[in-house]
């Protein structure tokens, strides 16, 4: 139970300063192609971690499907495909779970 609360924890936590760091980074490096990779493959690496975690417990959370969302939308701003949007497919198929995280906002 402790390992699933702190993987729920780290996931958020490495979605939410990944989505930020790309956000503003993304125009910066539209001209840098080994920067704009080096983003994708962070990108790449972060849905795909955060797929088979939810994939694994057979739900996702609201506030990932949230970090899933706008991750996804980076990725493919920087033209990223692949099998991504296979993992995309799975990820609207699980049921989701609500908290309270996101009313906060």
């Amino acid at each position: 139970m402790k390992e699933t609360i702190l993987t729920y924890i780290v996931t958020f936590l490495i979605g939410i300063l990944l989505t930020s760091l790309i956000a503003g980074a993304t125009d910066l490096f539209k001209g840098n192609k080994n920067e704009r990779k080096a983003l994708m493959m962070l990108l790449q690496n972060n849905l795909t971690n955060l797929a088979f975690v939810c994939l694994d417990l057979g739900y996702i959370m609201d506030y990932q499907l949230e970090n899933w969302c706008n991750m996804l939308e980076a990725y493919e701003g920087l033209k990223g495909n692949g099998y991504i949007h296979a993992l995309d497919t799975q990820i609207q198929k699980l049921p989701i779970k609500k908290t309270d995280v996101l009313q906060n906002k």
